[in-house]
């Protein structure tokens, strides 16, 4: 038997593998009851549980290495749509109308999965040491 069976009840291991295949928590949730009045609501609560990330990250993990999908695959793929070929622009170098809204799909993509949309982060530290050797620590850094 599987260990990720072990740790994850069978319900919530259902409702997990639909949400890989789809992405959709609310459809996943319907997957696995049907009648729910507020499949979204306790969607979202079960895609936050711990033990389901974990299921949802190694199944993933498992698929990323058994596929040739990989994410330099992808990554490469996406390179290919938006640099393909000189048949998407135009003898002026401006991209064609009926091409644009695939190329700028996969610009934003390609900025997902590098994490450029991911908010920063913040973090507030209270420091008991001199100014200077804050500031020599930030320039260190590159964060000054």
């Amino acid at each position: 038997m599987n260990t990720t069976q072990l740790t994850i009840k069978p319900h919530h291991q259902r409702f997990a593998d639909h949400y890989i295949a789809t992405g959709n928590v609310t459809a996943s949730y319907l997957f696995i009851k049907p009648q729910s009045k507020h499949p979204k609501d306790v969607g979202l609560q079960l895609i936050k549980n711990p033990s389901i990330q974990k299921y949802i990250a190694k199944i993933q993990q498992q698929m990323e290495s058994t596929t040739e999908c990989t994410f330099e695959w992808k990554v490469n793929q996406l390179h290919k749509l938006i640099h393909g070929s000189s048949q998407k622009v135009d003898d002026k170098g401006i991209v064609l109308p009926q091409y644009a809204n695939v190329m700028m799909n996969a610009i934003k993509e390609l900025n997902l999965m590098q994490g450029h949309y991911a908010p920063e982060k913040h973090i507030v530290v209270n420091v008991d040491a001199p100014v200077e050797k804050i500031r020599s620590t930030l320039i260190e850094y590159d964060k000054y």
